[in-house]
């Protein structure tokens, strides 16, 4: 079908796959496009617009294409009106036709395209039904609801076009026109917000262990319900998972002494016997079968409901044989038959022993120490045997008999003596006393004579008066004798002997019991006291000790000392006295003094130099003592800044301290450097002593010149290092050289790589023979064998030809440096 555009002529537009598919589907689908808005936006062709006159112009972008059909195959569509055609009324397929105008998805409305839309036409506002009123604006319907409540294509329908959901467990899904399908069951699954989910459908059941889960509504296993006294069975699909029988599978229980395993069905199985032990809780244990009894020790244990042996129940006056009591005794018990032992056998049966001898036979066994009917005598007491073998009081001897001899009371025991006064009556062997004997300075007692002194006795012990002891025979504690002295046991005269007194500064002492003169104290310049000379000095005696004046107390120590240098006195013979103190000095005009010992001024030698002033008793410098002189430490050159600094001497002209600073003129070749310390060091560098040496007494700071051999037995100086070898340092030491005259120049010898460069001094005798020294300053590669870098540091001294300005000029072939 052509497109037609009204008044409008236009060539045939070509189209290709790109950018011209919508436009080729309009035509090959035979839909007719008649205006310009139609035209607008269809990919392959720019914006077309409509004149006042109703013409429409489409221009395309893809560019033109000359002939061909439509729908030919060559890719192009014909779209053309007849050349010249005039503009006749206004043809809108598809539109709606407004004067001269074509309204396409607006209202006409007073000849003019209006609005959003085109009279009643429907769309969807959310679930609200929407329809173009006559002035081409949307208006709201019906709002969806109830069965259909969803708007789709301006319609209320049951869902949305591609929805989901549940009914029953089957999954419905919305078709196109907004209907549900038929639902498509879930399988082993649940249906879930519109989808089959989960492992398995509601309702379904399944053991899991001894328990039943229950699928839930969102097609999982629930948790597990413990079969309780039951056990699971079922299975998934048939949905029917339980609890059944009486028992948990693998539970036990006891059945009389034998035990039951419940089986997977939840029933009890067949009993199987426990063998020596018991059954309890549904298993076998303990060690015994229950009721059954064994023999522990002499007592018979029964085996309990658990299968454990009870406690042993002794038998009494029986033997345990076999689980059971039996015989007439127990094995170990002992028993008497007459007065000898029995011992019960492991039958239950009385064995019968030896009789006991001098013993007594008491629960089967000889015991104590006599036999019963026995009798014997303790001390004064009659004993007879017990029927225990023990011995018992029968009678005890008293009054004219109290002695038990033979088993009978007597006057003694023999061997036994007593006291009759003060003497000793022993006892006869048939128990009766012999005849007392007196006790010679001894006492009785116990019925002997011991001791050492006889009832009333008295003595001398030291000065003390001792008393015989009546109870003892011993001589009594010593009563001493105050102030008084024993004789023949008796305290006697007015004084005690060993005792001493003063009398004055004289010592006294007791001889028989009166006072004697003994020693006179002040002989030895000592004090009485307490009957002794004590101290080191005699009562009102008085000395000095340095310059302090003591007197004797009354102890014999010196004591109330009086400091004489406070009152500028000396202690003389222990008074003080005098002008002056010990050690004290004084001036006299410029005569010292000093304090004599006697307290009075002694006057000493007059004040001279180099101590010419008195001051404090003593002759005084104002300047400085250094080793006794009086010195001028800012003046004087053995002394200068303090003492014992000696200023140098070594190589001046020249000395002074200023100040206390040395000063110096220095000696031709030498220099002051190093100021510090007073400037002890002096003229200690050695320095140039002309220009051709380097600077006139020079010092590199504090610091020495460098001192450098300049190769020909003279030398330079500047505060370069040692061994430093450059064109300058050859040049200074070429000038130092004073023995060798003509012009200083710089030459080389060689060429590169193998070259020699040296500074020479040179006579200029042209024409004539001259001589000539070179100082090699640098070097680099050989020369018939020599390393050329060797040579740097040496001399070389020749003479030849002269021209140039280098007369007798050659290089050096030495390796020995010589020069700096």
């Amino acid at each position: 079908m052509r497109l037609v555009l009204v008044g409008q002529s236009l060539t045939t537009y070509p189209y290709g796959v790109r950018g011209s598919v919508a436009f080729a589907a309009l035509l090959l689908s035979g839909i007719t496009v008649a205006a310009c808005a139609q035209i607008e936006g269809l990919s392959g062709f720019s914006k077309g617009h409509c004149s006042g006159g109703g013409d429409c112009d489409a221009s395309a972008v893809d560019g033109t294409a000359e002939g061909g059909e439509e729908g030919g195959t060559d890719g192009t569509v014909d779209v053309s009106t007849d050349q010249g055609h005039e503009a006749g009324p206004t043809v809108c397929d598809g539109g709606v036709a407004c004067g001269s105008t074509c309204c396409v998805g607006q209202a006409c409305v007073g000849g003019t395209c209006t609005g959003v839309c085109a009279p009643g036409q429907t769309q969807c506002s959310g679930d609200t039904v929407q329809q173009c009123g006559s002035d081409g604006q949307w208006t709201n319907q019906t709002t969806c609801s109830g069965a259909t409540p969803v708007c789709n294509s301006g319609q209320c329908v049951a869902c949305s076009p591609g929805a989901v959901q549940c009914t029953g467990n089957g999954v419905e899904r919305c078709s196109s026109q907004g209907t549900w399908g038929t639902p498509q069951q879930c399988t082993n699954q649940t249906c879930v917000g519109g989808a089959c989910t989960g492992v398995c459908a509601p309702d379904q059941t399944q053991c899991q262990g001894n328990g039943v889960q229950t699928c839930t509504a969102t097609g999982n296993w629930g948790t597990p319900v413990p079969c309780t006294n039951g056990a699971c069975t079922g299975g998934v699909e048939a949905g029917d998972a339980q609890c059944s029988g009486t028992c948990t599978p693998g539970a036990t229980q006891c059945s009389g002494n034998a035990v039951q395993t419940c089986d997977m069905t939840g029933h009890w199985g067949t009993p199987s016997a426990c063998t020596n032990q018991a059954c309890v809780n549904g298993a076998c244990t303990g060690v015994c079968t229950p009721g059954s009894a064994q023999c522990q020790g002499n007592g018979v244990e029964t085996c309990d409901m658990n299968g454990a042996w009870g406690a042993p129940a002794a038998c009494m006056s029986q033997t345990c044989i076999s689980g059971s009591c039996t015989g007439q005794c127990a094995p170990g018990q002992t028993n008497c038959s007459a007065n000898a032992p029995q011992t019960c056998n492991a039958n239950g049966t009385w064995t019968s022993g030896n009789p006991c001898s001098s013993m007594t036979c008491v629960s089967g066994a000889c015991t104590g120490v006599c036999a019963p009917g026995q009798t014997e005598c303790l001390g004064n007491n009659i004993q007879s045997c017990t029927a225990t073998g023990t011995w018992q009081t029968q009678t005890t001897c008293s009054g004219a008999t109290p002695a038990c001899l033979n088993s009978s009371c007597v006057a003694c025991s023999p061997g036994t003596s007593q006291c009759v006064g003060n003497s000793s009556q022993s006892c006869a062997a048939n128990g009766s006393w012999n005849t007392p004997v007196g006790c010679v300075s001894q006492t009785c007692l116990g019925g002997l004579c011991t001791g050492q002194c006889a009832p009333g006795q008295t003595r001398c012990n030291g000065n003390g008066v001792q008393q015989c002891d009546p109870t003892t025979g011993q001589w009594g504690m010593t009563t001493a004798c105050t102030s008084s002295t024993c004789s023949g046991g008796q305290c006697t005269g007015s004084c005690s002997p060993g005792m001493v007194q003063c009398s004055g500064n004289v010592i006294q002492t007791c001889s028989g019991g009166t006072w004697t003169n003994s020693t006179d104290c002040t002989t030895t310049s000592q004090t009485c006291n307490g009957g002794m000379c004590i101290g080191s000095c005699a009562p009102s005696q008085t000395e000095c000790q340095g310059n302090t004046a003591y007197s004797c107390t009354s102890s014999g120590t010196w004591g109330n000392p009086t400091n004489c240098t406070t009152t500028s006195t000396t202690c003389v013979s222990g008074v003080c006295s005098g002008q002056c103190a010990p050690g004290q000095t004084n001036c006299s005009g410029s005569t010292p003094q000093t304090c004599s010992s006697t307290g009075t001024w002694t006057n000493q030698a007059t004040c001279m130099q180099p101590n010419p002033d008195c001051s404090a008793g003593a002759c005084t410098c104002l300047e400085t003592t250094c080793s006794g002189q009086c010195v001028n430490t800012q003046t004087n050159t053995g002394n200068c800044g303090a003492c014992g600094n000696v200023c140098s001497a070594s190589h001046e002209t020249g000395v002074t301290c200023s100040g206390g600073n040395c000063g110096y003129t220095c000696a031709s070749g030498y220099a002051d450097c190093n100021t510090a310390n007073h400037n002890l060091g002096g003229c200690a560098c050695p320095a140039a002593s002309a220009s051709t040496q380097g600077t006139v007494g020079g010092c590199c700071g504090s610091s020495c010149q460098t001192q450098h051999k300049n190769g020909v037995g003279g030398y330079y100086y500047d505060c370069v290092a040692l061994s430093t070898y450059n064109q300058t340092q050859a040049t200074e030491a070429a000038t130092s050289d004073t023995a060798q005259a003509g012009s200083i120049f710089t030459g080389e010898c060689g060429t590169a790589p193998n070259i020699q460069y040296a500074v020479f001094k040179s006579v200029d005798t042209t024409g004539s023979t001259g001589t000539c020294t070179g100082w090699v300053y640098q070097a680099s590669g050989t020369y018939n064998g020599v390393n050329l870098a060797q040579t740097v540091g040496t001399t070389y001294a020749s003479s030849g030809n002269c021209g140039n300005n280098d007369c007798g000029c050659y290089c050096s072939l030495l390796t020995t440096p010589n020069w700096n």
